[in-house]
């Protein structure tokens, strides 16, 4: 369904990298149909074409983006350089447990008791 091809792409033709080549998966038109009648979507043959060039479009420029030697780039948990503030986990707030238990209606071994709403087959 889905081919290797090469294409060459200038920089005023489709906003990328000057005389790229992209070797990728070409999305065809048939594989747009394909896709619409598994996802149950109606398109017309305009906006199919459309679609499968954009999506090659898209393909072309994660083809060029992999080429990109990233060796060197340390990982990052996030873009910006910031450290995430933590404050100290300490107790700030007494056990009020009991005090709770109190207001309930019903109570059983420290557990709020509640009405069985789901029946049990005998």
């Amino acid at each position: 369904m889905l081919s290797q091809k090469s294409v060459v792409f200038s920089v005023s033709q489709r906003q990328m990298m000057p005389d790229s080549v992209c070797i990728r998966m070409t999305i065809t038109v048939e594989d747009i149909r394909h896709i619409a009648s598994l996802a149950r979507l109606g398109a017309n043959d305009e906006s199919v074409e459309q679609y499968a060039e954009q999506l090659n479009r898209i393909m072309c420029l994660i083809e060029q983006m992999n080429q990109i030697d990233t060796s060197c780039v340390e990982p990052m948990a996030h873009p910006q350089d910031m450290t995430l503030r933590f404050r100290d986990d300490e107790v700030v707030e007494s056990d009020q447990r009991k005090v709770h238990l109190a207001l309930a209606p019903e109570t059983g071994s420290g557990l709020y008791l509640v009405p069985q709403v789901i029946e049990q087959d005998a």
